[in-house]
């Protein structure tokens, strides 16, 4: 519909041409065609970018070919800020980010064209929403027992786990701990020698020994 208020413009500015007007009057009715031209052009581009964006399963017109390979470990440890994309190719729309340091959750280990994807899941602590998409298998490590003094999320606290309900770490010298009455799912915020600053799901906040947290399971 734009296109076509476009054109009928651009046939109304052609008419003043050929009734007459002022000189003023022509240069000012050939800017605004210039300008007009120049916007059909950029709206054009617009849909091209549109189409090429949403052309489902496809990257730059080659049909993406997907071979599932049977899975090997569960878990993978990604050390740098990577984007978690709703395709497995580089220039699919990305759905979330994933921060350095996480141990992702893998569901399948995918060939796509030659190249490597995997099908994850990343922990979040908010609103569930865009926590599953793809990520390139160059982008992970091997999670291992030395990788887990590195993870930053997810940290795990079980029933039971003694925390101070305190926000700084000064503050666990006044105070008694408290135990957990349920499992949380939290990510380091903060560190001060044996001590961790953990946020949790449900927005929950809590300072806890290294030693009591769990990290997700290496197989």
């Amino acid at each position: 519909m734009r296109f076509v208020n476009f054109r009928i413009c651009l046939c109304i500015f052609t008419l003043l041409f050929i009734t007459g007007c002022s000189s003023a009057e022509l240069d000012q009715v050939r800017d605004e065609r210039n300008q007009l031209e120049k916007r059909v052009a950029l709206l054009e581009k617009e849909i091209q970018q549109l189409r090429k964006s949403n052309n489902n399963g496809t990257h730059d017109g080659e049909t993406l070919t997907l071979s599932y390979i049977e899975n090997q470990q569960k878990h993978r440890f990604v050390d740098q800020n990577v984007p978690l994309l709703i395709q497995p190719h580089s220039e699919a729309q990305p759905l979330n980010e994933i921060n350095a340091n996480t141990v992702v959750e893998v569901h399948d280990y995918v060939d796509v064209n030659g190249e490597l994807w995997l099908y994850v899941t990343i922990p979040v602590f908010d609103t569930p929403i865009n926590m599953k998409g793809w990520i390139k298998e160059t982008d992970t490590q091997l999670y291992t027992l030395e990788k887990q003094d590195q993870v930053t999320q997810p940290i795990i606290l079980k029933v039971g786990t003694p925390v101070y309900k305190v926000e700084l770490f000064n503050q666990t010298q006044a105070v008694e701990t408290t135990e957990l009455e349920m499992d949380q799912t939290c990510f380091v915020s903060d560190h001060q020698e044996e001590f961790l600053a953990l946020g949790c799901v449900g927005g929950s906040s809590y300072i806890v020994n290294k030693a009591h947290v769990m990290y997700p399971e290496v197989k």
